[in-house]
């Protein structure tokens, strides 16, 4: 069955797109999940400049007001449970530095390691921001 977010190939058959989504939490794990839903076959490239993916805002007062200790409390997903349940590609402490419409690409670094410039280049069918 050929879902409409699918690409056709060469040889008229079918193959995932490859959705590239720039930030995370609430907007962008949602999004991805959804996509998900859309095509089973799209290859999911999500990137968040900082260390969490998803992670409950509502739960940001009890966090200040010390009634939550633990900060890992509050995360809802990881890139780890993202990548089990919905193969996404999940890049956490990945800062998108260039867009490039024409050729559809993005360039980001990893900032991970602060001693590395590792830079990461992919391509798009879609964008989202």
């Amino acid at each position: 069955m050929s879902s409409k977010w699918s690409n056709p190939d060469n040889n008229g058959s079918t193959k995932g797109l490859k959705l590239v989504i720039i930030g995370g939490v609430a907007g962008g794990a949602s999004c991805a999940a959804r996509a998900r839903r859309l095509d089973e076959t799209a290859e999911i490239l999500l990137l968040q400049s900082g260390p969490d993916v998803s992670f409950a805002s509502c739960g940001m007062p009890y966090f200040i007001g010390g009634e939550i200790t633990d900060r890992n409390q509050m995360s809802v997903q990881t890139p780890g449970s993202l990548r089990a349940r919905l193969n996404i590609d999940v890049r956490v402490n990945t800062r998108v530095t260039k867009i490039n419409t024409e050729t559809k690409t993005i360039t980001a670094i990893d900032e991970t390691d602060p001693t590395s410039s590792k830079t990461l280049t992919a391509t798009y069918d879609h964008l989202i921001i």
